[in-house]
């Protein structure tokens, strides 16, 4: 029986020793590496394209929330509803910056191009249109009452009009820009 065992210690050291099977072992290590960090890279570039995908979400978001709240306050406008909507543009504003790094970053190890800056359009200002009642008076029916022409206030009228808080303003780009960006 011991020579049995001593007849395979002997086989199994014969091939240990032997010296392809160094090169065996050396080559599965090499290769084993390649495939982890090949892996890692493919990771990274899925988080990568996961950010861009979601900026690009966002941005189609904030774009289409920016036009339909210019819809509704086109509809009814106070002064004193604008204050917490200015609030909200100066605090989205201080997020934005950091997530914007992040998505250059992204964009960057993705090997895609910089996204362009939206093109800056001045915004324009409507009073509200005046209700007009001809209220009839004592001497007789009422007199024809003219419309009043709306005014574009400047940019100074503007600035003196606006509360303390201030907020950097950009227009949103067109979906169809910010598609442009992911191709």
């Amino acid at each position: 029986m011991s020579n049995q065992i001593s007849s395979q210690a002997s086989k199994v050291w014969n091939i240990v020793s032997a010296p392809t099977t160094g090169d065996t072992y050396k080559q599965t290590g090499i290769l084993t590496w390649t495939i982890l960090r090949e892996t890692g890279i493919l990771l990274w570039l899925i988080v990568c394209l996961v950010l861009v995908a979601f900026d690009w979400f966002w941005t189609n978001s904030i774009w289409a929330g920016q036009r339909t709240r210019a819809w509704v306050n086109d509809l009814t406008s106070t002064k004193s509803d604008r204050l917490p909507s200015e609030a909200g543009k100066a605090i989205l504003t201080v997020g934005k910056t950091g997530f914007a790094s992040a998505i250059a970053q992204a964009r960057e190890q993705l090997g895609l191009p910089e996204k362009p800056k939206p093109i800056v359009e001045e915004p324009i200002v409507t009073s509200p249109k005046p209700q007009l009642e001809a209220v009839p008076t004592a001497s007789g029916p009422a007199a024809p009452t003219t419309p009043v022409a709306s005014v574009k206030p400047t940019s100074t009228e503007i600035e003196s009009l606006t509360p303390s808080v201030t907020a950097e303003i950009t227009p949103a780009a067109t979906p169809e820009e910010t598609q442009d960006d992911l191709l």
